[in-house]
């Protein structure tokens, strides 16, 4: 039970972290840290509108594994049930950093066509 409550608290600090950096712009283009799509990956422009564009979301992913983590110490005081739980909740995040990563591509896309138009200026 232990390591599924640290595991959730030390996934929801890394997505807090992303998804405040993400909001403010402050993810530099990386290797390792952040949303890697070819699409989102394409220009700093790009990168910044995906992860400011996908930051709500993986705020809300946070905030997730914060609350089971919470549910699963508080709740469950011994294993059972902790090992259905952990699964729930790796499905969930997951789900929500879909979604963040689904609306990420798209406003990253946005930038990637606006870049690409024909009567675009060099930027």
């Amino acid at each position: 039970m232990l390591f599924s409550v640290l595991s959730m608290i030390v996934v929801g600090a890394l997505l807090f972290v992303m998804a405040r950096q993400g909001r403010q712009g402050t993810i530099a283009r990386n290797g390792s840290f952040g949303i890697r799509l070819p699409s989102i990956s394409a220009s700093d422009e790009s990168w910044e509108a995906g992860h400011r564009a996908a930051a709500p979301r993986i705020f809300a992913a946070s905030l997730l594994s914060f609350a089971f983590a919470v549910f699963i110490f508080v709740l469950i005081p011994d294993d059972d049930g902790t090992t259905a739980l952990t699964s729930v909740w790796a499905v969930c995040v997951l789900a929500v950093m879909v979604a963040a990563a689904f609306r990420g591509h798209h406003a990253a896309k946005d930038v990637n066509a606006r870049r690409n138009a024909p009567d675009a200026v060099d930027r």
